[in-house]
């Protein structure tokens, strides 16, 4: 599937993908996918300025428990 964005403009792209292949969710919304644009322009890659009471749709929710997930197993 071809995607009109790079890491330069979403640096979570790669692991957002990642995390996508493993999910059950079957199609992601426009909303999600813009709510994915500004989570990548207010969100360090590293999530060090994530807040977990932030408004963010769950599905981006869920990358970031991933994410957690990830660093913890290694």
């Amino acid at each position: 599937m071809p995607i009109v964005l790079d890491v330069h403009r979403a640096p979570h792209l790669t692991l957002f993908l990642q995390f996508l292949e493993g999910t059950t969710h079957a199609k992601i919304t426009l909303d999600q996918w813009d709510s994915f644009l500004q989570f990548n322009g207010s969100i360090n890659l590293n999530l060090s300025n994530h807040d977990d009471d932030g408004a963010w749709p769950l599905l981006l929710d869920e990358y970031v428990d991933w994410r957690r997930i990830q660093k913890a197993s290694k």
